[in-house]
């Protein structure tokens, strides 16, 4: 019987999404009535999610360095099945393993698609496309690649995320962690939370991220960015562009209520509820049959709408027929 080849990938790292929030318009390129915003000098928001620094990716001064990675894992074979599987090897993925640092992305320019809310809440809608894969970037050493996606119907891989009724949809939103004893997200919670400052969320997202605390992460980001502005104002000529953009970073920051969005979305953990389950996969540029789908559990939180960059915890199963490695 052939042996089966599994690799479980632990990833995580800052993203970025430079989009619009409620009450604007998803598709709003510049930022009016929310608390997200195109600076003075910067392109239009393109809502399209980025795992890797790229172009369209905005680095502002302070904010994270966008970048989603491999930093743990097992490689395990297997070989038989049903209640008769048996290990072969397996290792775990560490210094040294060819998959440990690899970028994890998603492909294709996905975006949150919510319909303007009608599906879902501004921010967290639908991820489309969702294709998910793992490659290495040593500039050294076999260069490895595995891809899959996730389909509502993988049977209809070309089918409009337009075309799907909303009921059905429904099943693939983002889930805010109902673990939480706090769900920020929900706005009921907050009121009656009022009294309760101390109480910021997911405290695993605010330690992976290194938020820790989200007023006193906002308040860092500020004195920063009053320090760069005081400087920008001793320079001969002044750039006026990067002092609008920066006073109204400042003003954002300013707006200080543990309660507010700004800083309450911070200890947001919300889950994807997919699986990559295409009947293709490509691995090292060839396109395979993978078989099963393989199971994902992808967190998202951490939002720095300074930056409008969000943290990434993953994990991800992958099984094939085939060794990647050889």
């Amino acid at each position: 019987m052939a042996s089966q080849y599994n690799y479980t990938l632990f990833f995580k790292g800052w993203a970025q999404c430079r989009l619009a929030t409620d009450p604007d318009p998803d598709y709003e390129p510049r930022g009016v009535s929310g608390y997200t915003f195109a600076l003075a000098g910067e392109p239009d928001m393109d809502r399209i999610i980025n795992f890797q620094d790229r172009k369209g990716v905005i680095n502002r001064s302070f904010g994270p360095k966008v970048g989603v990675n491999v930093t743990g894992g097992y490689y395990y074979k297997t070989k038989g099945r049903g209640g008769h599987v048996q290990f072969e090897d397996r290792k775990p993925i560490e210094e040294g393993h060819p998959l440990f640092g690899a970028d994890i992305d998603l492909l294709g320019s996905p975006t949150f698609t919510s319909h303007n809310s009608i599906l879902v809440y501004n921010g967290y809608g639908i991820v489309d496309p969702f294709h998910l894969e793992v490659r290495t970037n040593k500039p050294k050493g076999k260069k490895i690649s595995i891809s899959r996606s996730f389909f509502v119907d993988p049977s209809n891989p070309k089918q409009s995320i337009e075309d799907i009724p909303i009921d059905v949809l429904s099943n693939y939103i983002i889930n805010v962690d109902a673990t939480n004893t706090f769900p920020l997200n929900n706005a009921e919670n907050l009121r009656k939370a009022k009294d309760r400052i101390n109480i910021y969320g997911s405290p695993n997202m605010l330690y992976e991220s290194g938020i820790l605390d989200p007023v006193a992460f906002r308040q860092q980001r500020l004195k920063e960015l009053e320090g760069e502005l005081a400087e920008s104002l001793k320079q001969k000529p002044l750039d006026q562009i990067n002092i609008a953009a920066l006073n109204k970073r400042i003003a954002e920051l300013n707006i200080d209520d543990p309660r507010n969005r700004r800083t309450a979305q911070m200890g947001a953990k919300v889950l994807l509820p997919y699986a990559l389950n295409s009947h293709d996969a490509k691995v090292n540029g060839k396109l395979v049959k993978p078989g099963p789908a393989w199971a994902i559990e992808l967190w998202m939180g951490g939002w720095d709408a300074d930056s409008m960059c969000f943290y990434i915890l993953g994990t991800v199963e992958v099984t094939l027929d085939k060794d990647p490695m050889r």
